[in-house]
């Protein structure tokens, strides 16, 4: 039977809606599933057949930790994603760079530390005038 864990975030357990219906789906499927917080220092990942990520939100308040555990993890185990895509989706610049490749997605603006955000800011603003709510988050947040 496989094994696979279903990777989170202590304080994301609860959150996630969509991790109790996956984890029947996948039992009823035969599969053996387990649902480990990615920084659990007990969890042995040589256990498990396969790691999906699926919560783990906490990563951006403990960056470098969360990338030293890809590294770890992905050396034990089979991790879904390969670790240089974690790795790159840990930083919200990867949207701009789906953009310029022509992938479709939610218009947005990364504000750079040496940038004039007034003015980076007030032209994305102009530029989607007609739009009537707006994100604003860190470039590496959940």
């Amino acid at each position: 039977m496989p094994r696979i864990a279903l990777v989170t975030a202590d304080a994301a357990r609860s959150l996630d809606d969509d991790l109790p219906p996956l984890q029947a789906a996948l039992q009823a499927l035969g599969v053996e599933v387990v649902t480990p917080a990615w920084d659990d220092a007990g969890f042995d990942w040589r256990t498990v057949d396969l790691a999906l990520l699926r919560s783990t939100w906490d990563y951006s308040q403990r960056l470098g930790e969360f990338l030293a555990w890809i590294d770890r993890a992905a050396a034990q185990t089979r991790l879904l994603n390969p670790p240089a895509m974690l790795r790159w989706n840990t930083d919200k610049h990867y949207l701009g760079e789906l953009a310029r490749a022509g992938v479709a997605t939610v218009p947005g603006v990364c504000v750079e530390p040496s940038d004039d955000a007034d003015r980076v800011l007030g032209d994305f603003l102009a530029t989607h005038a007609d739009s009537a709510e707006f994100v604003v988050k860190p470039c590496v947040g959940a």
